[in-house]
């Protein structure tokens, strides 16, 4: 596990939002939770995407893309971007 979600994110949560000990490990148990379905459910979306090969070509461009248009999304309804931030892809 990184660092910042081990130490980091639940020191922010416990002083800066004023989480209590319950919703800290709640929320932490969640993300895992969700991590995991996601990177169970990887092979498979990947696999109808490339018809079961791996991704090259346009099939690893479209899904670089398709990352990258759900990282701007989150982040930019957040406001974690900065204007010089730059994603090569």
């Amino acid at each position: 596990m990184p660092v910042w979600l081990v130490v980091g994110l639940p020191i922010y949560l416990a002083t800066s939002v004023g989480c209590s000990v319950i919703q800290v490990g709640s929320f932490l148990a969640l993300k895992i939770i969700g991590y995991g379905i996601v990177q169970s459910a990887a092979p498979t979306f990947i696999g109808r995407w490339t018809a079961g090969a791996a991704p090259v070509g346009r099939a690893a461009t479209g899904l670089a893309f398709i990352i990258w248009q759900m990282r701007e999304g989150v982040c930019s309804s957040r406001g974690c971007l900065e204007s010089d931030t730059k994603v090569v892809v």
